[in-house]
């Protein structure tokens, strides 16, 4: 229990906030190379 009667651990729930953010960050890098990558497949330029 926090001084609040709360028992969430603010703390602990940024640095899961921080982690999901990088981890999607991270997968939208890649689903936009991979689109980057079929567009030029699928258009011939490279």
């Amino acid at each position: 229990m926090n001084n609040n009667g709360s028992n969430v651990d603010v703390e602990r729930e940024m640095a899961l906030l921080a982690k999901n953010q990088l981890k999607y960050n991270s997968y939208v890098q890649q689903i936009n190379h991979e689109i980057t990558m079929l567009r030029i497949a699928i258009d011939g330029r490279g």
